[in-house]
């Protein structure tokens, strides 16, 4: 097995942000949580916010064997069909996302 992070800047649509972070908590972590290889995850704040950027970062450890692009296709997929449950107060075009291996 080997370790990565998965690194997601994300933020709310204007006006949503306690909408946003209600879902990203308690429904949306557990549920990236649970997909194949994410053995945790925590949230991070951008303090104060820079202008331009996004203002909350996500890390998730994975422990797998294989290519970690798996892991995004299996995301890919569960929020095609709908057992992942996305929600409106997401920017979704802004999202960023990478994957590092841990040295």
């Amino acid at each position: 097995m080997t370790k990565y992070i998965m690194v997601v800047g994300s933020g709310p649509v204007e006006g949503k942000e306690d909408e946003y972070n209600k879902w990203y908590d308690e429904i949306h972590l557990p549920e990236v949580c649970a997909l194949p290889g994410v053995t945790g995850a925590k949230r991070f704040a951008s303090s104060p916010t820079v202008p331009g950027e996004r203002p909350y970062l996500a890390i998730y450890d994975l422990d797998i064997e294989g290519d970690p692009a798996a892991v995004v296709a299996e995301l890919g997929r569960r929020g095609q069909t709908g057992e992942l449950n996305m929600s409106p107060t997401i920017d979704v075009p802004n999202v960023q996302m990478a994957i590092y291996k841990v040295r």
